[in-house]
């Protein structure tokens, strides 16, 4: 579900954070990475970029509003902005699934085999694309994707995902084995861990006190 390759490129970036808020650059990395998604799904798709770019300063406005609890929790802020980020791609849906079809080039153990909404697949795979490469810039280990519990919640993920603009960001948490947040999933300081940093960081000012 990952582009591997993509994302080890991205990561070596020295200011990849700043450039998933460039829209120049942003555009053309979705670009790149739809490409090898449609290649190793055999599937060919509509991007249309004025939905991208609502998409994209939609999550780049919640982004900047968020911006400090990165100093707290780097690795668990990038899974939050990224699950905001699918948010704003479910919401504005900015690439359509034309053709989907089997193939000896297809990877047969791919989720799209089996899953409706392969619209909103290849967006979760251009997600997670990008939190493996911020993941990496980090410093920190790849993700662990549990497919079977992506198709076991499929259904319910793609109908909460348009009522409930931010359970996206519960359903990302859940599928990587983070406790998900399903009450009020859009305050990032209610994530396990990062009241866990803000809990450390009190702490350390207490010490100092």
């Amino acid at each position: 579900m990952i582009e591997s390759e993509l994302a080890k490129q991205w990561a070596t970036l020295p200011d990849f954070p700043n450039r998933l808020t460039s829209w120049i650059w942003f555009k053309s990395a979705v670009s790149d990475c739809l490409i090898n998604i449609s290649q190793r799904l055999n599937l060919q798709y509509e991007l249309r970029d004025a939905d991208l770019a609502n998409a994209f300063f939609q999550w780049v406005s919640y982004a900047d509003n968020t911006q400090d609890f990165s100093e707290q929790d780097p690795v668990d802020y990038a899974h939050y902005a990224c699950g905001v980020l699918l948010s704003c791609l479910i919401q504005a849906q900015p690439i359509t699934v034309i053709n989907k079809k089997s193939s000896g080039h297809a990877d047969e153990k791919s989720p799209l085999v089996v899953l409706d909404w392969p619209d909103d697949l290849v967006v979760l795979c251009l997600t997670l694309t990008f939190l493996e490469s911020w993941r990496f810039h980090l410093g920190t280990t790849p993700l662990v994707i549990n497919i079977d519990l992506i198709k076991n919640h499929w259904n319910s993920f793609h109908e909460n995902a348009r009522e409930d603009t931010f359970s996206t960001v519960s359903f990302l948490d859940l599928f990587l084995g983070l406790p998900p947040v399903w009450g009020n999933s859009m305050s990032i300081g209610n994530r396990p861990a990062m009241r866990l940093a803000q809990e450390r960081l009190q702490g350390s000012r207490s010490e100092r006190a």
